[in-house]
Parts: C-alpha cells; sequence; structure tokens
C-alpha cells in the first residue's frame, strides 16, 4: 500500500510523523509546479529522509484538490506533536518562499497548514523572518 494510500484508509493504518510531512511537503512542491519530477522527488526525499520511491508513489498519487489537503492537514494536525507541527510549518515557509517570491497560491496553502495544525504565528515569528531573510535574495 503507498504512503498517500494510507491517509485515506478507514481504520488500522499509521502513518508516521515523517510520512505526513512528506505528503504535506509534497502539497507545497505541487503547488509550486505543474511537473513534479525528478528534482522534486529529491528534494522531499532529502528533506523527510525517505526514499526517492516512496515519495515518487505518493506524489503520482497526490491530488491537488482542496478536499484532499484538508484531510492531509488533519491527518497531520492528530498525528503530529507540537515541535513537529512548527518543524513542518517552518520547513513549508522555507519551501514557498526559497524562490524569493510567495505567490498568492502559495500563501493560501501556507495559510491553511497553519490554521489546520492550529499554530499561532506568534510563537514561530523570530524563525519565519529567519526563514525569509535568508530566502530574499534581493537584498544583494
Amino acid at each position: 500500500m503507498s504512503l498517500f494510500n494510507r491517509f485515506f484508509e478507514e481504520q488500522g493504518a499509521k502513518v508516521t510523523p515523517r510520512e505526513c510531512f512528506a505528503i504535506i511537503m509534497i502539497a507545497l512542491k505541487a503547488q509550486e509546479s505543474d511537473v513534479f519530477g525528478d528534482r522534486e522527488i529529491q528534494e522531499v526525499a532529502i528533506l523527510t529522509g525517505l526514499d526517492a520511491d516512496t515519495i515518487s508513489d505518493a506524489a503520482n498519487a497526490f491530488d491537488k484538490t482542496n478536499n484532499n489537503l484538508i484531510s492531509i492537514i488533519e491527518v497531520a494536525n492528530t498525528g503530529l506533536d507540537n515541535k513537529q507541527k512548527i518543524c513542518l510549518v517552518l520547513n513549508a515557509l522555507d519551501v514557498i518562499s526559497s524562490d524569493g517570491f510567495i505567490n498568492n497560491d502559495e500563501k493560501a496553502l501556507f495559510n491553511k497548514i497553519v490554521d489546520g495544525l492550529e499554530i499561532e504565528l506568534d510563537k514561530i515569528e523570530i524563525f519565519a523572518d529567519a526563514i525569509l531573510l535568508k530566502n530574499n535574495r534581493s537584498i544583494f
């Protein structure tokens, strides 16, 4: 059974925190581009520590609909502890700002993740500011 399909099993299937992280990173990468190729698969594999085949299978099964994303965030919210949620949100911010620009779709997706994981932005503000500064190459 693929990683992605385990998110939508009725009962019995457990998804690890690392797998929750991987699925949300896939959603973010998919938001950036219509093509989810080898480069994106390798980036998510490096971020999550999962093998490229697992990431590839999950990416192929991923549907960009809001319903799937909301379901994924709900699973992550119940399956992750607070530190893991904050780590996920900060990595999400790094992914969407890595090109130095956050478009409206990326911002909306990020806000859904933050809201769905019930993260208070003031708790991560200093870290978020550092990530945004790191990715702002226009200052040079």
